[in-house]
């Protein structure tokens, strides 16, 4: 994927905050199990923060109970790949976030 995208990395959900402020990415693909700040909330952190409500945020994780998939959805997720996945689905699935805008 690198080489079709400018990849940002974070190591934590407060990371992945700042960087969303101060880069402004297309897109935001985060996992539910994070250090130091859970995922859900920090999708729900970037929903609340007018400068950076609109990046579309992807939740790619193992954890596949239609309960925490529906919770990271109501965060304000817009879409909830299940790991493994399958990589062309995955690039699919990204493209079709990105390309309305």
């Amino acid at each position: 994927m690198r080489k079709h995208y400018n990849v940002l990395t974070a190591r934590n959900g407060i990371e992945a905050i700042e960087i969303a402020k101060s880069k402004h990415p297309d897109l935001i693909l985060m996992d539910v199990l994070m250090p130091k700040m859970h995922g859900l909330e920090c999708c729900s952190a970037i929903r609340d923060d007018p400068d950076i409500k609109h990046i579309p945020i992807m939740i790619v994780t193992s954890m596949s109970d239609p309960q925490t998939e529906i919770m990271a959805l109501r965060a304000g997720a817009r879409d909830y790949v299940k790991k493994p996945f399958d990589c062309e689905i995955l690039q699919l699935r990204i493209k079709n976030l990105l390309e309305p805008r």
